[in-house]
């Protein structure tokens, strides 16, 4: 039978970079990483009443929170977001413990 309202679509295989947040402990850890790719810590993430991060459908008053076990991503245009760790899990498998540019693997990619 043949859908008539939609189609079927598959995940590229790209590459993003990810950490998880298991609890307050993590927060400076966290911010770490986020100031390692030069991005500004304190307008993405917000720490007061709970952990958030804004992410591209958020304005500049809001913020998703995240939970305790979340990945936070950080996707292919620099965007933060946080998964589900079971979704995540499903989605994603760790390739390696080093950093890997995106940029290099998305200009590789466009080559091919």
């Amino acid at each position: 039978m043949k859908n008539k309202h939609g189609a079927t679509y598959q995940k590229r295989p790209v590459l993003v970079h990810a950490i998880q947040f298991n609890d307050e402990d993590d927060i400076p850890k966290i911010k770490e990483w986020v100031e390692s790719f030069g991005d500004d810590y304190r307008s993405l993430f917000k720490t007061v009443d709970y952990f958030g991060v804004r992410t591209l459908e958020d304005d500049k008053y809001n913020f998703h929170a995240i939970r305790e076990t979340d990945f936070i991503v950080r996707g292919i245009d620099g965007e933060y977001y946080p998964c589900f760790a079971p979704i995540f899990h499903k989605l994603h498998e760790k390739i390696d413990s080093k950093y890997i540019p995106i940029e290099d693997t998305l200009t590789k990619h466009k080559a091919s």
